[in-house]
């Protein structure tokens, strides 16, 4: 696996933890800002939960957002990316994928209420690595488990073209919100007329080219809200001509105002 980053080295046990010790594994660790895991996959399943900064998730073609107090189940033997877009403060649970209360059938991004919250920072603080088979820490993971499997899905995915030309063009999007991407100027970028573009794009991403970009811009900007940023200046950076326009789209596409996302 490829791990890019200057700062101190992550533990080996989350740089390379090929078994788990026990069917249910916590730990918590630091991914400092930048850092890049590139395509792997593990045998088992994972919960992660950032406790604090915000992360990306990439999983066969979609892109997730991971903000602050949001968690992600991964599935086993699915291969996945992982950015960190500041220091992220991670606490997750590693699940042999023949656990009984194992039942995601997907990867998605859930919102993790204050219980979950609580529970998941105690099992990764006072949890032994070897725990009891039938104890009451093992019971106490289960739980865990049962109540992470009810929590609510947050739609905090894009889709991301797997052809190579087409992913540097939308990670170019990515980095630059907040300048236009104007459809002719990104059709001129790929030798291609407008409407070959519109057609090519569509077919990358299941999704037409400006619906794309605005999901994208509003999903950076939940991770701008949650980097302490006033709605006024996530609004400007995003490209918005107003505080009231990205309001309304904000909406628009997430039922709740940009608000619900500040601290």
């Amino acid at each position: 696996m490829l791990l890019k980053d200057k700062r101190p080295p992550l533990p080996m046990d989350v740089v390379d933890l090929q078994e788990l010790p026990r069917p249910i594994h916590s730990r918590s660790y630091t991914m400092y800002s930048g850092t890049h895991f590139a395509p792997h996959t593990h045998s088992f399943a994972q919960f992660l939960f950032a406790r604090a900064g915000n992360m990306r998730i990439a999983v066969n073609g979609t892109s997730w957002v991971i903000p602050t107090l949001y968690g992600m189940w991964i599935q086993a033997n699915i291969e996945h990316e992982v950015w960190a877009l500041d220091d992220v403060f991670l606490e997750s649970l590693d699940v042999q994928p023949d656990v009984p209360i194992l039942q995601q059938s997907q990867c998605r991004v859930l919102l993790v209420n204050n219980v979950v919250r609580e529970l998941i920072h105690h099992v990764t603080l006072h949890v032994p690595r070897l725990y009891d088979i039938a104890s009451k820490d093992d019971r106490l993971l289960l739980v865990l488990l049962e109540l992470i499997e009810d929590l609510p899905e947050a739609q905090f995915a894009l889709p991301w073209p797997l052809d190579e030309r087409w992913r540097k063009l939308c990670f170019s999007m990515q980095n630059s919100p907040h300048l236009p991407h104007t459809q002719d100027e990104c059709a001129k970028s790929m030798n291609m007329s407008e409407r070959t573009f519109s057609r090519h794009f569509s077919q990358q991403t299941g999704m037409p080219f400006n619906s794309w970009k605005q999901r994208m811009r509003l999903l950076q900007g939940i991770v701008m809200l949650r980097q302490h940023k006033p709605v006024t200046e996530v609004a400007l950076n995003l490209g918005y001509s107003s505080t009231s326009a990205f309001t309304y789209a904000f909406r628009q596409l997430f039922g709740v105002p940009p608000s619900r996302f500040e601290f």
